[in-house]
């Protein structure tokens, strides 16, 4: 499990670590940091480590809702925009590279619509049904909090591995640019920053 969770420190979004955080490699394409984003979400959420100030009934809520990785991934993939049943397997697979039965998926989807996190609308076109799924402003703020969540737990885990950008100032998380500067190692966010300390200096 732990090497998900390093894969998700690697590829994360920027945006979802508090503070001026720079954490995704620029050569990942989306789908390769969508999946360590919620590997590394699964793992938090699912209860391996809590944060002191989530109730005991949102904890409950979380854990009663959301058992696994492909679970975490359908919520991701419904916060994105309204998708049909066989949208959300075609974008999983695509995205994970895993595959995401029927079997697993429509009863989850049911048990997110009595839980009205989501609900669905009927786009059948003839005789062929479609039904598209979408979140509620409930299933709205339930995904929000997941994100929350983890982003408060996140920032504290990687703060000690961070490094500043000598340059911007952006935190780097792996992966950055380190270059000698008046005989001293310095670490810069890219070679652009690198070379416009130099100028500078």
């Amino acid at each position: 499990m732990k090497r998900w969770v390093d894969r998700y420190f690697r590829l994360c979004r920027e945006g979802y670590i508090s503070g001026n955080t720079f954490v995704r490699d620029e050569n990942e394409s989306r789908s390769q940091y969508d999946s360590g984003l919620v590997l590394g979400i699964a793992w938090s959420v699912c209860g391996m480590s809590k944060p002191q100030d989530d109730s005991a009934q949102t904890q409950k809520e979380m854990s009663d809702i959301i058992s696994d990785f492909s679970q975490f991934y359908v919520l991701l993939l419904l916060s994105e925009g309204a998708l049909h049943g066989y949208g959300l397997i075609k974008h999983f697979r695509k995205r994970t590279g895993m595959t995401l039965s029927a079997g697993t998926l429509y009863p989850f989807l049911q048990k997110l619509e009595q839980r009205r996190l989501i609900s669905q609308s009927d786009m059948s076109v003839g005789k062929r049904p479609k039904l598209v799924y979408s979140l509620t402003k409930k299933g709205r703020k339930f995904t929000e909090g997941l994100f929350r969540r983890f982003a408060a737990m996140t920032a504290s885990a990687i703060e000690p591995s961070l490094e500043t950008c000598a340059c911007c100032g952006v935190r780097v998380y792996g992966g950055g640019h380190h270059e000698e500067v008046g005989g001293k190692i310095m670490a810069f966010c890219c070679r652009h920053c690198a070379a416009a300390f130099k100028r500078q200096t």
